[in-house]
């Protein structure tokens, strides 16, 4: 338990410094003791314990069960992939700008960028007002921004579909002052896929072009394009004479954490290095 608590405590570490929060203190315990005290803890009690004669880890068996499991998002969820975010069981992709970091949750796909810039994409899930509302810029004013202070609404055309486009002024709870380019895309007679990409007002020019390009990019895809994106797994790999943990985990190729993910899913500390025969975990496609 103490080593899985350590385990945990690096990939907490890992998360924070992929998204970028470790600036802000971030920690996957945030909430509880923190990871050390709780590993001193843990060794404390299991002296306390009755001794186990000949233990048995079952880490052979384990990673012989786990070798082939997907590794983050399925082809259920959408892949994000550097800045690129794929579904492809919905058959769409889109890119965010150069800089900005994709989240893909249950609900959205949130990306954060520089100078304070995010950016959301979901869909609407009132059935009704999909139903409603065939005209998306009337999706835009009467449904969706309804009451907003904007301008430039206009009809056009993303990817192909019907969509529509416009400026709102937004107010954040700590009263900073934020200009959104939002669009609303009719992606099938049962889908309205949205997009809001906002700025503070002082920098708001700054994003204009770069916000414009990521609405652009939403495309859909043929079967085959689809069929390219393959959800990572997690596979089991024995260790071969000078093999190193640079090269290992180069071969990862997710981004560029990868030497990073490769020690956190392998509980290897940051100077630790590997031993032929030594049955250690990898991810790819």
């Amino acid at each position: 338990m103490a080593h899985s608590l350590e385990a945990i405590g690096r990939h907490s570490d890992l998360l924070a410094k992929v998204s970028g929060a470790e600036a802000q203190g971030f920690n996957f315990f945030q909430t509880h003791p923190q990871t050390p005290e709780r590993v001193a803890n843990t060794v404390q009690l299991a002296k306390v314990g009755p001794t186990v004669q000949n233990p048995v880890t079952g880490r052979d068996q384990y990673l012989n069960a786990i070798s082939g499991m997907i590794y983050g998002d399925s082809p259920a969820q959408g892949f994000a992939r550097g800045t690129r975010f794929v579904h492809p069981n919905m058959r769409f992709a889109f890119d965010v700008p150069d800089g900005f970091k994709l989240d893909n949750l249950p609900n959205a796909v949130l990306a954060a960028g520089p100078d304070g810039t995010r950016i959301a994409f979901d869909r609407e899930t009132d059935r009704n007002a999909v139903a409603q509302y065939r005209d998306m810029a009337d999706y835009i004013s009467r449904k969706w921004a309804r009451g907003a202070r904007g301008r430039d609404l206009r009809s056009t055309r993303i990817g192909g579909f019907p969509a529509a486009t416009a400026t709102v002024f937004m107010t954040a709870q700590n009263g900073q002052q934020f200009e959104a380019k939002i669009a609303a895309i009719r992606f099938s007679d049962s889908q309205i896929f949205r997009f809001l990409m906002a700025a503070p007002t002082r920098v708001a020019g700054r994003y204009a072009r770069a916000f414009d390009d990521a609405i652009q990019s939403f495309r859909s895809l043929s079967p085959k394009q689809a069929a390219e994106y393959r959800p990572l797994r997690v596979y089991a790999y024995t260790v071969r004479r000078g093999d190193t943990v640079s090269e290992l985990a180069s071969r990862m190729n997710i981004d560029r954490f990868d030497e990073e993910r490769f020690r956190a899913i392998n509980a290897l500390g940051p100077d630790e290095g590997l031993q032929a025969g030594q049955r250690i975990k990898i991810i790819r496609e």
